[in-house]
């Protein structure tokens, strides 16, 4: 069942992205194919109290971190880490919607997991700029 949640997650996310359904599927063997010059994602987030999902566009400032979030369907630590670093860089310590963050491991660790649905913003958009 997690395969087939994924392959539906990559290819709703690959429609979102405007690439074709027959694009999306022959991606999913290379998943990296999907991220352009830009290394930009589009996974789909979940609010996990108010239940609305929307796609969220993302760059991911690394072929990684773009290729493993579009194999996976979810932000993944390597496509949140250097994100992380350019926060922590202006921003230390920083509590978005109450989860402190004190370091990059918190960084990655809070921000995956919002972006997974895992931790609730409580009744925000936790991604207002899509």
């Amino acid at each position: 069942m997690r395969a087939r949640t994924v392959v539906g997650a990559v290819l709703a996310a690959g429609l979102a992205a405007g690439v074709t359904p027959q694009a999306a599927a022959s991606e999913l063997d290379n998943p990296s194919a999907l991220c352009g010059d830009g290394n930009t994602v589009t996974v789909v987030y979940t609010h996990p109290s108010l239940g609305w999902t929307k796609p969220l566009t993302r760059a991911t400032s690394t072929h990684g971190g773009c290729a493993s979030a579009w194999a996976t369907g979810h932000m993944t630590s390597a496509a949140i880490t250097k994100q992380c670093s350019e926060v922590l860089s202006r921003f230390f310590p920083f509590a978005p919607y109450g989860y402190l963050i004190e370091n990059q491991g918190d960084c990655i660790r809070v921000m995956g997991a919002l972006s997974r649905g895992e931790l609730d913003p409580g009744p925000v958009d936790p991604f207002p700029f899509g």
